[in-house]
């Protein structure tokens, strides 16, 4: 039975803030979801720079959003 979004939350902040390189690499990453990116291939397509790509995607994995 579907539950409402509601209580789905625990009251936690999303672990990503918006106007970030992590926002803008998952942003991306769930535009383009059927596909898989490599940090570098990530900051080719967005405003992130290789380095700052390469630190999100990291941060990313470490909360659980993205995998390998």
């Amino acid at each position: 039975m579907p539950r409402h979004v509601d209580e789905l939350q625990n009251g936690e902040p999303f672990p990503v803030k918006p106007d970030t390189n992590e926002y803008e690499a998952l942003s991306f990453l769930v535009r383009n979801r059927e596909y898989g990116f490599r940090p570098s291939e990530i900051a080719e397509r967005t405003a992130v720079s290789k380095a700052s790509a390469s630190k999100a995607m990291t941060r990313l994995f470490e909360k659980g959003l993205v995998k390998r």
